[in-house]
């Protein structure tokens, strides 16, 4: 795997609560991302879930940032 072949792959507003949170991976695809994400976490129906929508996908050759504000 070179790293040309990796993405940035983020889900917006997944795990809401009391606030939404973001997953997110570098990953060959949006499937190796949720794999990865999956492997972190034994919440995999929610993950499944939360994860189901297109992510957000960037190529890591091009400079990125990003933030988000935390509230309640």
């Amino acid at each position: 795997m070179s790293p040309s072949n990796l993405k940035l792959y983020i889900w917006h507003d997944v795990f809401c609560d009391w606030t939404c949170g973001i997953a997110f991976a570098i990953a060959e695809n949006p499937e190796h991302a949720k794999q990865l994400i999956e492997a972190k976490s034994d919440e995999w129906e929610r993950i499944r879930e939360a994860l189901s929508e297109i992510p957000e996908e960037h190529l890591l050759d091009e400079p990125f940032g990003h933030h988000i504000r935390g509230g309640a």
